[in-house]
């Protein structure tokens, strides 16, 4: 699909306003591009809420209980909140009262910029469905440890497993411990419900067993350092283990997640106040920005959908949508990325279907890929002239 010149005029009546928002220099982008290409293609990443670790609390003996379970889920905000296939901030920008009426939070100033004066008012209002909609993410991510297994330098054994317990009984008030194995068994649950049965949607169930290593050291154990929670655990070889463990797990869900296309959905639809711009709602803005790895020159299509409820919207159980038509009645480009929303130009329509806030866009080509084809075609055309 190519630019049309009515898409070059919109970007470039944007482009302090990019440059600005992005705060990127040349320098930069040649480096993450370079990057970007040894790695693969670029992953956009998908919202995703960090539910629990489930585990019973290690005992070690005199020195008391430690709440495995409670660090563990901690641990796992951290590692959705780095990792390159997800975000946690999936409830993205909220809405607040502006000068002239509800506005999304933070986007007054680009919306002025970018759509004039108007843009700001009573329209920025969603449907009650709307609203529910945009604050669901994408996969809800929990675990459940079956096994951990630590030994003490007196050669007891603390752990649990589908056999039971082993208390560390004997053990003193102070002591030495060497992280064995963990096994944690991760889920991947979708926000939307089964159909057929009603039941929470499985994405991926990825069974994680991390071993100790020698190199991974030993710690010393005692009351006041249990005491402490998670001061002490976060600088102790089962933090390390678990980590990895965790680590695998996220990575395995994100891998079954990007065998689908990735998917966001609209915020608010706006059009610009010049009435010589020949495109009408140019004006698309979609959920997710630099939190999610969106590049201006990304394409996405839209497609016409319905959404599935039990009963009531957004009072009922979610199953998701329905796709009736098979191939998207417009494409845009995306020509703003702010931190959590970005702006979409429409630059292709196949029908006239009203675009509305709640909607699921699609990605179609990363702006990498659109550049190769341009330099691709370039090649092709100066071989011919030849």
């Amino acid at each position: 699909m190519k630019r049309s010149t009515k898409t070059k005029w919109i970007r470039g009546s944007i482009k302090v306003v990019t440059l600005i928002g992005l705060g990127l220099g040349l320098m930069g982008n040649q480096s993450c591009e370079k990057q970007a290409s040894a790695e693969g293609p670029r992953q956009l990443k998908w919202y995703a809420d960090a539910g629990m670790i489930q585990s019973p609390a290690i005992n070690f003996g005199e020195a008391g209980n430690f709440d495995f379970g409670y660090v563990a889920s901690e641990q796992l905000n951290g590692v959705l909140f780095n990792s390159k296939g997800f975000t946690t901030s999936y409830t993205g920008p909220g809405i607040q009262m502006g000068t002239t009426g509800p506005e999304l939070a933070g986007a007054q100033s680009m919306y002025q910029k970018m759509f004039g004066t108007k843009a700001v008012g009573s329209e920025l209002y969603y449907s009650d469905e709307a609203r529910c909609l945009i604050n669901l993410p994408d996969v809800k991510v929990n675990g459940k440890v079956l096994a951990y297994e630590l030994t003490s330098g007196n050669s007891y054994t603390i752990g649990f497993n589908q056999n039971g317990t082993s208390p560390g009984i004997g053990l003193g008030a102070q002591f030495s411990v060497r992280l064995k194995q963990l096994m944690i068994q991760m889920y991947g649950i979708d926000s939307a419900k089964d159909l057929y049965n009603g039941k929470p949607r499985l994405i991926a169930s990825p069974l994680v067993t991390q071993k100790g290593k020698d190199s991974d050291g030993k710690v010393t154990v005692d009351y006041n350092q249990i005491s402490g929670g998670y001061s002490w655990y976060k600088n102790s070889p089962l933090s390390g283990l678990t980590q990895g463990a965790l680590q695998k797990g996220v990575d395995s869900i994100k891998n079954e997640m990007n065998k689908i296309p990735w998917t966001t959905k609209v915020l608010d639809v706006q059009a610009l106040e010049d009435s010589s711009n020949p495109l009408g709602d140019v004006g698309v803005v979609i959920k997710g920005g630099a939190d999610v790895n969106l590049k201006v020159g990304d394409e996405l299509a839209f497609y016409n959908e319905k959404t599935l409820w039990k009963d009531k919207a957004c009072e009922s159980d979610y199953y998701g949508f329905a796709r009736f038509v098979k191939d998207p009645f417009a494409y845009g480009e995306v020509i703003h990325v702010d931190r959590y929303f970005s702006t979409v130009a429409i630059i292709k329509r196949v029908d006239n279907t009203k675009i509305k806030p709640g909607w699921r866009v699609q990605l179609f080509k990363r702006a990498e890929e659109i550049q190769a084809e341009k330099e691709a075609e370039k090649k092709v055309s100066a071989k011919t002239k030849k």
